[in-house]
């Protein structure tokens, strides 16, 4: 399984920014190349660089081709179809990664299209060297990490752990310089100023997301945003259309993809962690949900 490489956080609009980059690559891709019904616990963003690809996401087919930029949000139906008719593979620049802004995921926050054709050969170069000064930055900081976590456990001097600092702030500065880019090449096409949510809805969120076990209830997390229990439900209703309950059992699920697709843990423990009273309960609810089993996710995920 992958680990989370950096989590990093800044202010946007007032509220709390986050990023974290999961993994990157530049791939190049058989024309036998296929997944489906892939639902990432993560952001994915593509470069296109040559070659076609049929993908469907969210519903909507989508044929690729070199200069399109890829922006599946987390969470997000989607599948990858092989093409038989050509020889020829694709070759792309791959980024998974968390960002956020407050509790909700920037890219739908902001309104990002799935697929943008970048038409300015330029840009598509900027962009393209950014992405892979950022993948070298990440790389050269997982590499030292290790390192220094080597060394560590060996109890022998770790002199590296400058160069470990150096390499972290690269990857920082490397990552808003890609993702300036990508805002400045989108800027058109993205909503400038969203509607923003309750705070109280927000907070609640929150302390949802804190509180998966479900061993929380709604009445003292309502006292704890200073509202009756009946009001919370109604500005939940207002602003999410989903009672606290559906939320938090949407974060429960939200979780278990996550921990499915990045963790080793075994499905006693997910269901343990998750606050289910045993492993077929979650499972269960796994399928109503996804409509796979948690273990065909997780093998779905290692393939992909």
């Amino acid at each position: 399984m992958v680990s989370p490489i950096l989590p990093m956080a800044g202010k946007m609009d007032q509220q709390q920014f986050t990023q974290q980059v999961i993994w990157m690559g530049e791939w190049t891709r058989s024309p036998e190349w296929a997944v489906s019904r892939v639902n990432s616990p993560r952001s994915i963003l593509w470069l296109i660089l040559e070659g076609n690809k049929q993908v469907r996401i969210k519903g909507m087919s989508y044929c690729l081709a070199p200069g399109d930029l890829v922006i599946i949000p987390p969470h997000t139906l989607h599948s990858v179809a092989a093409s038989p008719d050509t020889d020829c593979p694709v070759l792309q620049l791959a980024l998974g990664c968390d960002l956020k802004s407050g509790n909700d995921d920037f890219f739908v926050k902001f309104g990002f299209p799935h697929v943008t054709r970048i038409e300015s050969t330029e840009t598509l170069e900027w962009l393209a060297e950014s992405w892979r000064t950022l993948m070298n930055s990440v790389r050269e900081y997982r590499k030292l990490n290790r390192m220094d976590a080597k060394a560590e456990a060996q109890s022998v001097d770790k002199g590296r752990s400058i160069e470990l600092a150096y390499w972290y702030s690269n990857v920082q500065s490397d990552f808003f310089q890609l993702f300036s880019l990508l805002i400045h090449t989108m800027r058109e096409r993205i909503v400038a100023r969203p509607t923003p949510k309750d705070t109280r809805v927000e907070q609640a969120c929150a302390i949802l997301s804190e509180h998966l076990d479900g061993k929380t209830q709604i009445s003292e997390i309502a006292s704890r945003v200073f509202l009756s229990e009946s009001h919370l439900r109604l500005l939940f209703r207002q602003t999410l259309g989903i009672s606290p309950k559906s939320y938090l059992r949407r974060a429960r699920m939200e979780k278990a993809r996550e921990l499915l697709s990045m963790t080793d843990l075994d499905l006693a423990e997910i269901s343990r962690l998750l606050g289910f009273e045993n492993q077929s309960r979650f499972s269960r609810e796994f399928r109503q949900s996804e409509s796979v089993s948690p273990k065909i996710y997780r093998r779905q995920w290692k393939n992909f």
